[in-house]
């Protein structure tokens, strides 16, 4: 079963579309909510719909650490280090690896991260 994603507004429409087109049900948060919502309430949103929350956003990842460290289950985060010099095929090749996990329990309070830098 591949998963389904919540994209936020630092994920760049060209990727959702590349992940629509190749599959996979990605619903951004303007579709879902027009008015803007904070990071905290993008993760409970995506966690209220079962969707790993997709973001360019750095600001996640302290967000999940203190989830994890609280015992908040989420129900996901995919953190993209987006720039000019990686191809956004490749980004969907990546992404469609981690959203294509079957094990549901594998997600819980991980926190991929996709890029061609092995750095956060």
């Amino acid at each position: 079963m591949a998963w389904a994603a919540y994209a936020d507004v630092h994920t760049p429409r060209p990727l959702v579309e590349a992940l629509r087109a190749a599959g996979f049900d990605v619903l951004t948060a303007q579709e879902d909510h027009p008015e803007k919502l904070n990071d905290r309430l993008l993760l409970e949103r995506a966690t209220a719909l079962d969707r790993v929350l997709l973001s360019n956003d750095s600001d996640f990842f302290s967000i999940a650490a203190e989830w994890q460290c609280t015992g908040r289950d989420f129900a996901g985060v995919i953190i993209l280090k987006l720039d000019g010099d990686y191809p956004m095929v490749q980004f969907v090749d990546d992404i469609k690896l981690i959203l294509e996990v079957e094990d549901q329990q594998m997600w819980l309070y991980v926190v991929p991260f996709a890029s061609h830098s092995a750095q956060p």
